[in-house]
């Protein structure tokens, strides 16, 4: 097996991909998430390889060659040769890091509430669908604006009993995010029987 790091332009990727044979269909919308974050520089080298067998076939990497060519970036990637074509079968069965992860990893309480939280907030304020494609909120993209809206951790911690009191009707996150959009409309939020009543 041959290791090296390489910058792998649209048309080095494009020839890349014809040694693309027996891989899964290709996601469209993931492809298209993967180019946001390439354009807007958010993709960073991480030796996350792109892999080919010892017969020269992609075995792991085609969403991100078809994300360079869309995105018409250069991006720079370990490529590893010459793996035995076997282990195709057990490639991509971990667990991709969430954006709670990120969170606890930075050192935040209530991660995966706060971050669940603002994937609310964000794609309240996009008015669209911010589940895939062009569209989907990255963990960079949730990191970002929980630093600069911190206040948002504050608010998950007042919102525990408020949780509790009526009797966890509404998911935590769902209050937390609607205290949060509604503050910055200075109203007061009441949440009754289930029901969302909003006072001037």
């Amino acid at each position: 097996m041959k290791t090296e790091v390489r910058e792998i332009t649209p048309t080095v990727a494009n020839e890349m991909l014809k040694r693309n044979i027996n891989n899964r269909k290709p996601s469209e919308s993931h492809i298209g998430f993967l180019s946001k974050e390439m354009r807007a520089g958010n993709w960073k080298f991480d030796g996350q390889p792109l892999r080919f067998s010892d017969n020269g076939g992609l075995l792991d990497g085609q969403h991100r060659l078809y994300a360079i060519v869309k995105s018409k970036t250069t991006q720079k990637f370990l490529v590893l040769t010459g793996i035995n074509s076997d282990a195709f079968h057990v490639m991509d069965t971990g667990k991709q890091r969430t954006g709670g992860d990120v969170f606890g990893i930075n050192g935040v309480q209530n991660a995966k509430v706060c971050a669940a939280a603002v994937k609310i907030i964000m794609s309240h304020n996009r008015g669209h669908n911010a589940g895939a494609g062009d569209s989907k909120i990255s963990n960079t993209d949730l990191w970002e604006f929980f630093n600069e809206n911190r206040v948002i951790e504050d608010i998950v911690k007042s919102s525990h009993a408020l949780y509790l009191e009526f009797n966890r009707v509404l998911p935590l996150t769902a209050i937390v995010a609607f205290r949060f959009l509604m503050s910055e409309k200075n109203v007061l939020i009441l949440i009754i029987f289930g029901g969302l009543f909003v006072l001037d």
